[in-house]
């Protein structure tokens, strides 16, 4: 999933509909995607029985951090890449009922009802992060 992740960062959320279809999986606690991440990393924050209220996306620049820091990386936060959702949101909403993951009929698969964000500049990385708890180092840590 991080390659996917990293290759998501180099465009648009609105190109990689897989993404906002993980982010609506999360908030919904899905325990399939939930097996996906790391137990340890996540340390209860949030799971299948108490997903998360809130979730958003940000991109992140990773760098080699210099030699003898005692860290592998030093990271700069760029900008936000997908927007604060919740399931009450109406865009996440008719996202999730145009392909099929509400028990609708799959017409589309496409994140256009998302498009509030700009197009975002190529980066190293994304960290997901959720407002109810998720540091967002601790969720880069466990989509790897």
């Amino acid at each position: 999933m991080d390659w996917q992740m990293w290759f998501a960062a180099l465009g648009s959320y609105n190109h990689n509909g897989w993404l906002v279809s993980l982010a609506y999986r999360i908030l919904e606690g899905s325990p399939e995607v939930y097996r996906l991440l790391d137990e340890l990393a996540n340390n209860g924050i949030a799971s299948p029985r108490a997903p998360p209220k809130v979730l958003r996306a940000s991109l992140w620049h990773y760098d080699f951090a210099p030699s003898g820091s005692g860290v592998w990386w030093e990271r700069t936060r760029v900008e936000g890449y997908l927007p604060e959702l919740s399931l009450d949101n109406p865009s996440l909403q008719a996202f999730a009922r145009d392909n099929g993951l509400t028990g609708g009929s799959k017409t589309r698969c496409s994140a256009e009802p998302l498009c509030a964000l700009a197009a975002t500049p190529p980066a190293m990385g994304i960290a997901i992060s959720a407002a109810t708890g998720f540091a967002a180092a601790l969720v880069c840590h466990t989509l790897r």
